[in-house]
């Protein structure tokens, strides 16, 4: 039986799965984080183990390749990390006979609606990006510039813009908006404290400067929605409504693109990722604000971006993988 795996994988983690040709899901493994921007020896390490790791438990000789392997990951953008990440695998015949590498805003695509469409994937967990794709594969880009240069709308600005207002009201300092300023800041502040275990803002310093993990920084804003969401406190829903501003700026600069080359579809199709797309009452009802007049559908996923990337190595394989894409999504709207 020929199989196919595929790897969605992220500053975070990383997940696999497997399917027979009849797309059957045959196998689920997760792993640490392969994004080869930050560590290239890291994430190969990372991809071989998942791999093993797979062959194991479906009884498979180690050394007998899959059908194809498809990788969607973070930072695969890069032209030298993308020739040297295939050239790597394509010298180790045990791992797959066919690869196929896109970046981690592609596979969500191919999972939700397959090959055909103009679709659009806004990602927004740790880091955020957006991708529109064509019916023919061209793909334009907005965002994913990484944390320093961008980020915007990601759950790692979002915790900084927090952290920013709560320094700023402890400075009385006027670089607040003037709209958040009439909202009292004591309930974030005691959440910032909280989760990043300080009694005084000064000490935030070293845990950006000495001490800096993203991925924690960015756990703060689920700490902000628990407070937006479950507390009903008003500061921190607007922080949340700018989030869901910035993406929505992040989706019209590829719509933008896009219209410069094609005439506006009838439909967009758009997929959203990550984590902060769980605030969907507060961050999604302000990112449709800005999409009143156009024909859409959102959706999340049910599944795992892999699943795209094991079915888009395997048709560049020359084998038809079917599935039943309504089973791998969630439409949250469409008008």
């Amino acid at each position: 039986m020929q199989y196919f795996a595929g790897i969605e994988g992220g500053s975070t983690n990383s997940k696999l799965v497997v399917l027979s040709k009849a797309g059957k899901i045959l196998c689920k493994k997760r792993g640490g984080p392969t994004n080869p921007y930050l560590s290239f020896p890291k994430t190969v390490r990372t991809i071989s183990s998942l791999v093993s790791d797979a062959k194991r438990e479906l009884g498979l000789d180690l050394e007998k390749p899959f059908g194809g392997l498809g990788l969607t990951l973070a930072g695969i953008d890069d032209e030298k990390i993308y020739t040297d990440m295939l050239s790597h695998f394509r010298a180790l015949p045990e791992i797959a006979k066919q690869y196929d590498l896109t970046s981690d805003t592609i596979g969500p695509v191919e999972t939700a609606f397959g090959p055909g469409h103009v679709s659009v994937v806004i990602i927004s967990g740790t880091g955020s990006a957006c991708r529109l794709v064509t019916e023919k594969g061209e793909q334009y880009k907005c965002g994913g510039w990484g944390h320093i240069l961008a980020d915007e709308g990601s759950a790692y600005h979002t915790s900084v813009d927090a952290i920013k207002m709560v320094i700023r009201r402890e400075e009385k300092n006027y670089l607040e908006n003037s709209f958040t300023r009439v909202f009292d800041i004591e309930p974030l502040r005691n959440k910032m404290k909280e989760y990043f275990g300080i009694q005084k803002c000064e000490e935030i310093v070293p845990i950006f400067y000495h001490h800096f993990e993203k991925k924690r920084i960015a756990g703060f804003t689920k700490s902000i929605a628990d407070l937006a969401f479950k507390e009903n406190d008003e500061l921190a829903k607007s922080i949340l409504r700018r989030t869901g501003k910035k993406l929505s700026s992040l989706v019209r600069g590829a719509i933008e693109q896009y219209k410069m080359d094609h005439p506006m579809p009838k439909k967009l199709n758009i997929i959203g990722v990550g984590s902060v797309w769980n605030s969907w009452d507060i961050v999604g009802k302000s990112f449709l604000e800005e999409f009143q007049n156009v024909n859409l559908k959102f959706c999340v996923l049910n599944e795992t971006a892999a699943i795209g990337a094991a079915t888009s190595v395997a048709r560049k394989s020359g084998v038809h993988i079917p599935l039943d894409r309504s089973k791998l999504i969630k439409v949250i709207y469409e008008n």
